[in-house]
């Protein structure tokens, strides 16, 4: 069909600008290992040092206690951002004793912590230093307010968006999309749209599209859509940008109407960010077909996840074919997801018998999804073909398919109850899941089968001692999790509780809190036993500005490059295990996994499912610093922490602010490199060189 071959090409436009922007840097100073630098004084590199240690064991331990009162600007400071990662009610009482300190970097870190303490007892406190000197500190005061629940004084907010400071005023402008929608605030927020200063104008935009986004239908929130709109003409791009992400979901055919012609825009990020936003049940499909069939692949996969929600019959069609005929398999994969979301009755009947065959296992692993959606007689042949698949990662989805039907685990699952890779195992304990799982169906399981669950969970928790991956033991827990509360499912929680990896004792202690009311006094206990002179080691390295070259190849292309300036003043362990692994050749080979258009391209993982990680993790560091297109974040969560996969922002994304890792910032090929990876697009190496000055 037209649609597939154009789409077949898609890669090769993108792929010609990104081979012409390829460059290395040349005559760079090559490190073989982070190695020291001298310039600081042995007393308060190690009490920052003790400080680190105590924030990465996630305890408020006496070097912190001794910090917060150091001789020390720099220790005070360390020790202040300290405690509001760590939280709890003696870390808010010293960062309220810090937030008079004399030194303005320390009472801006004070209060940084009081608002991710996120306790509305604190507000008062916060909203003392809104008057404060220092710009640094009446910014953190806006950034806080945002981290604190309920509703904010918008008397005070109100009042910091009229700063002269034009960072004070950009994040107070970004603080006011988190008010209460009122007209007093869409006006402020308008006149801002005319300041001089254009990082303020871009928050004001950010801000009034995120309130024309919010759902409510009210006066304030009709007039910030009037608002946006009237921004479509604007000469500055990021404008735009704005106005196609605020009038998501159209009201009436003049939003329409704008949006459709943002996607003729000549800037591609707001081409994508208007498709996006016109695709809704009842929509007009013309904009999402053409895009399911441009040359650009960000487009492309937008216009084919916007046509999941669409469901025209020409949009179900499209999906169709583009699912089931030959064409790159990242796109196949999008049509498929979009499909099932669309059509599942027909991606249940479709999919299955097109796909199970196919000699890409990603192909066969949708078929096996596919086959899971509906108990169709005609796809039990082909799940039982794909239980005996030679790729692990596609039995393990025919294992979670075929884990619905009827009867024991035992007799639906055979053999591969026995199965010992990491991906089965995970897909076991998801199958043993839904076998326990409270509220799931009109008819409560067996006892019997209940039993035999929690005996396979018990098993594949017992088979995963020598795992270097969290994900199989952690589908394990969030089984358990999921069913009502047990003797054997306790059985299992107290084993992880008393395990090593600080993520198995944090999400048992939860579980057991929330599903068993059991509440562990003592608390997970350190999430790390790192040697003090590691934190020495990773401060002496920090001194140093280090920037990392990321060589990436797409198959059929020369290979292309980018630059990575590292954080090492606000992210100093984070920049330090990236630069360590990279060092490693940890990185050499692994694939950019997910992406989200307009928002994050992501790669780092060993598994290139999500789920992997270098065999550790970090607890996440904590950074105020913008996410603005190209910073690069550490992905963080229950099951990998902060191990090794990053992403890079494609958009600005300020909601990730003062709650993820920033650790860096693409400084060279951006929008000809960074800003064009796709899924299959491999890193060759990433070596790590100290920043010319």
């Amino acid at each position: 069909m037209p649609q597939v071959s154009r789409i077949s090409v898609c890669t090769l436009v993108i792929f010609v600008v990104f081979s012409a922007a390829a460059c290395l840097k040349q005559n760079a100073e090559t490190v073989p290992a982070p190695t020291p630098a001298v310039g600081l004084l042995d007393g308060t590199l190690q009490a920052r040092a003790a400080v680190l240690r105590a924030e990465d064991r996630g305890l408020l331990d006496d070097p912190l206690r001794t910090a917060c009162t150091s001789a020390d600007r720099r220790v005070r400071e360390t020790a202040a951002r300290a405690l509001g990662r760590i939280g709890g009610a003696e870390a808010v009482m010293l960062a309220e004793r810090l937030l008079d300190d004399q030194a303005a970097a320390v009472r801006a870190e004070a209060v940084l912590a009081l608002g991710l303490s996120r306790d509305r007892s604190v507000l008062d406190r916060i909203l003392s230093r809104a008057g404060d000197p220092s710009a640094h500190v009446r910014t953190n005061v806006a950034l806080a307010l945002t981290l604190i629940p309920g509703d904010l004084p918008q008397q005070s907010v109100m009042a910091l968006i009229g700063d002269p400071v034009t960072q004070v005023a950009e994040q107070a402008c970004l603080t006011a999309a988190f008010l209460p929608s009122s007209e007093a605030v869409v006006k402020r927020l308008a006149g801002m749209l005319e300041s001089n200063d254009r990082p303020v104008r871009h928050a004001a935009a950010y801000a009034l599209a995120r309130i024309a986004r919010k759902s409510e239908d009210s006066t304030a929130n009709t007039l910030a859509r009037v608002e946006i709109q009237n921004q479509a003409q604007a000469k500055d791009p990021v404008i735009r940008l704005e106005v196609a992400r605020g009038l998501r979901l159209p009201r009436n055919g003049s939003e329409e109407g704008t949006l459709k012609l943002l996607t003729g825009d000549m800037e591609r990020l707001i081409r994508i960010e208007a498709l996006t936003s016109l695709a809704y049940p009842g929509g007009p499909p013309i904009q999402l077909l053409d895009g399911a069939s441009a040359k650009d692949f960000h487009l492309v996969q937008a216009a084919l996840e916007g046509m999941a929600l669409n469901r025209d019959p020409s949009v179900i069609k499209t999906l169709t074919e583009i699912a089931v005929n030959e064409g790159p398999v990242p796109i196949r994969i999008s049509a498929i997801h979009s499909l099932r979301k669309a059509a599942p009755a027909l991606a249940a009947q479709l999919l299955p018998i097109q796909l199970w065959r196919s000699a890409d296992p990603r192909l066969r692993e949708e078929a096996a999804r596919s086959a899971g959606i509906y108990p169709l007689a005609a796809n039990e042949p082909i799940l039982d073909g794909l239980l005996k698949d030679n790729i692990p990662s596609v039995r393990g989805a025919a294992i979670l398919a075929a884990g619905y039907r009827p009867g024991s685990l035992s007799t639906v699952l055979g053999d591969s109850l026995l199965e010992n890779h990491p991906d089965i195992r995970a897909s076991l304990a998801r199958a043993a899941g839904h076998r326990i799982e409270t509220g799931r169906g009109s008819l409560p399981p067996a006892p019997e089968h209940v039993s035999e669950a929690f005996t396979v969970l018990d098993d594949l928790w017992n088979r995963g001692a020598d795992d270097t991956q969290a994900f199989p033991r952690m589908a394990v827990l969030d089984a358990v999790g999921g069913a009502a509360p047990s003797p054997a499912g306790k059985a299992i929680l107290l084993k992880a509780a008393g395990h090593d990896d600080f993520r198995f004792r944090i999400r048992a202690l939860q579980i057991l809190e929330e599903r068993y009311g059991e509440v562990d006094s003592e608390g997970p206990g350190p999430a790390t036993h790192r040697p003090l002179d590691d934190y020495i080691e990773i401060l002496r390295w920090a001194e140093t500005d280090w920037d990392a070259v990321v060589t990436v190849k797409r198959e059929g292309f020369v290979p292309g490059s980018f630059t990575i300036r590292l954080d090492t003043g606000r992210a100093p362990r984070t920049c330090w295990n990236f630069a360590r692994l990279a060092q490693e050749g940890f990185y050499d080979g692994l694939k950019f996994h997910r992406l989200v258009p307009n928002f994050i391209i992501q790669g780092g993982d060993p598994w290139h499912s999500g789920l992997g990680d270098p065999g550790f993790s970090l607890l996440p560091e904590l950074s105020d610093g913008p996410f603005h297109a190209g910073a690069v974040g550490m992905k963080q969560g229950v099951e990998t922490g902060a191990g090794s996969q990053f992403f890079i922002t494609l958009t600005p994304q300020r909601r990730l602010e003062a709650k993820n890792v920033r650790f860096g910032t693409v400084t060279e090929n951006l929008p000809g490199v960074a800003m064009l990876l796709i899924p299959e697009d491999r890193i060759l190496s990433i070596e790590i060189v100290a920043a010319e000055k």
